[in-house]
C-alpha cells in the first residue's frame, strides 16, 4: 500500500505542476494582451514617425558637345572598333547620349559618355580572391549533370 500511494502523489505531483506552468502561461499571455493594447498615454512617447510629400518631376540634364566626326587629333568621340565606316549623321544633326552616331562594318556605334567604362576585360588580376563554396568546399562550381 506504501508504493501504490508513493505512486498517486507522484503522478500527482505532475500533474499539478503541469497545470500550474499551463496557468502561468496563459496569465502571461492575458497580461500582455491587455497592457499591449496602445491606448494607454505612455503609448505617446515612443519614437515619432515624420512624413514627407513625395513629389514626382522629371529629371533633366543636358550637355552640348562640339564634335567633329573624322580623324581629327584629339576627336571627342572615338570608337575602338576597327573597319570601314558605313554611316554616319548627317551634318548638324545633334546627338544624345544612346543615338547611333555612325556604323562600321554596317554595326552601330552607339555615343556614351562619362566616367564609367562602358566595357571592360573581365578577367582575374592579381587582387582577385578566390571564393569557397562552403557546402563542397569547391573553388568552383561542379558541372551540371
Amino acid at each position: 500500500m506504501t508504493s501504490e500511494s508513493a505512486n498517486n502523489r507522484s503522478s500527482r505531483w505532475w500533474i499539478w505542476t503541469l497545470g500550474a506552468v499551463v496557468v502561468g502561461v496563459i496569465a502571461l499571455v492575458v497580461f500582455i494582451a491587455v497592457s499591449g493594447d496602445g491606448d494607454s498615454e505612455e503609448a505617446g512617447t515612443g519614437d515619432v514617425t515624420n512624413f514627407a510629400d513625395v513629389v514626382r518631376t522629371d529629371l533633366v540634364e543636358i550637355e552640348s558637345y562640339d564634335a567633329t566626326l573624322g580623324t581629327i587629333g584629339g576627336d571627342p568621340i572615338t570608337s575602338q572598333r576597327s573597319g570601314t565606316v558605313t554611316a554616319a549623321i548627317d551634318a548638324g544633326d545633334t546627338a544624345v547620349a544612346g543615338d547611333i552616331v555612325f556604323r562600321i562594318d554596317g554595326e552601330p556605334v552607339v555615343l556614351m559618355f562619362g566616367e564609367t567604362p562602358v566595357w571592360r576585360d573581365m578577367a582575374p588580376t592579381e587582387d582577385t580572391e578566390v571564393l569557397v563554396n562552403r557546402r563542397t568546399a569547391r573553388s568552383r562550381p561542379s558541372p551540371p549533370r
